[in-house]
């Protein structure tokens, strides 16, 4: 481990080409025999997941994580394997269409919880505002825009939401030539 330290130190591009030869050697390793497997796979699991988790290549932790539980846990790797395919057959699909059915029956038939489409209207207008676009988050701009406006919503609340809507427009407008003047 010492040794392999002093390398990586020399070039940092020597431990991405060693994390994808592990993970090469997790997917073909199967074809080595059962306690070696066992212990390549422990190895991996220690050093070479926590390796990539420090790094932040989730995406590779997880699968070298995937593969070594299929090494180290067989039986409840198969079993969760089987109750996963089993969820998704064809002949399971016509029940859970017909339980889908039976619960959207039941639950139409009960008043108490019928809800105009007004009142569904606007549920999905409160939950689509409620969360923040994507795209708002990447652009510093338009998340300062944001915070503003937020903060100008809370603390107007007596005028309407449109006249802070269009005040909050033109200053983001106003923000955003200005600073292309200065580019």
């Amino acid at each position: 481990m010492q040794k392999q330290r002093s390398v990586f130190v020399d070039d940092p591009r020597v431990v991405l080409i060693k994390l994808a030869d592990r993970l090469h050697n997790m997917r073909t390793i199967y074809a080595l025999p059962s306690g070696k497997a066992k212990a390549v796979a422990q190895d991996t699991l220690v050093i070479w997941c926590s390796l990539a988790s420090r790094l932040g290549h989730w995406a590779l932790k997880a699968e070298l994580e995937d593969l070594c539980f299929a090494v180290l846990q067989p039986q409840i790797f198969q079993q969760m394997r089987s109750d996963l395919a089993s969820l998704w057959t064809p002949s399971n699909s016509s029940s859970r269409v017909g339980n889908l059915r039976r619960l959207s029956a039941k639950s139409s038939s009960n008043p108490e919880y019928e809800a105009s489409t007004e009142d569904v209207v606007v549920s999905m207008k409160d939950l689509l505002q409620a969360v923040i676009p994507f795209d708002l988050l990447l652009d510093r701009r338009k998340r300062f825009g944001h915070q503003l406006m937020a903060s100008l919503t809370i603390t107007l609340s007596i005028q309407s939401q449109a006249d802070i809507s269009a005040w909050s427009r033109k200053l983001t407008l106003g923000s955003l030539n200005k600073n292309a003047e200065h580019a």
